[in-house]
């Protein structure tokens, strides 16, 4: 996995944007969470030190690193869910298999960004009104060739 700002094996981060799952009875981790500083600083969770006015230096640059690395998971998270619908409700299935979910979104995203140049999303409602339905499946199956082939390239 590869280091983000400073931070290495960063798996997720809890605030406003993160996948919703179905919590699991019992949670074993071995890694950290992100979170920002409305949470307590847990053994799994890593939060930035409250500034009051006299943190040292290196605590400053922990919050800096710590944000730099917070927002973009956030932003990761974000382009995610507007992207794949099951990430948008909580994923109703058991927690081992919910980071395959996501890897998978990620996997798939990363494919339409290499081979399709824009990544046009067309709202569910935007269809309904304007009765476009047959021209975004022949879009829709020219990407889905596109990727076909590409899969079968490799």
């Amino acid at each position: 996995m590869k280091n983000l700002e400073g931070f290495s094996q960063v798996i997720g981060a809890i605030d406003r944007s993160h996948i919703s799952i179905r919590a699991p009875s019992k949670i074993i981790l071995i890694e950290k969470i992100y979170s920002d500083s409305g949470y307590a600083n847990y053994d799994w969770l890593l939060v930035p030190y409250k500034d009051n006015g006299h943190l040292t230096q290196v605590q400053n640059h922990y919050n800096y690193i710590h944000s730099t690395t917070r927002i973009k998971i956030e932003q990761a998270f974000g382009l995610l869910k507007s992207h794949w619908r099951v990430l948008q409700n909580p994923i109703e299935t058991n927690f081992k298999i919910v980071s395959h979910i996501v890897s998978c979104c990620y996997i798939l995203h990363n494919i339409c960004e290499e081979i399709i140049d824009e990544f046009d999303i067309i709202s569910d409602q935007v269809l309904i009104n304007n009765g476009t339905t047959s021209e975004v499946n022949i879009i829709n199956d020219t990407e889905r060739d596109l990727i076909a082939d590409y899969i079968f390239s490799k």
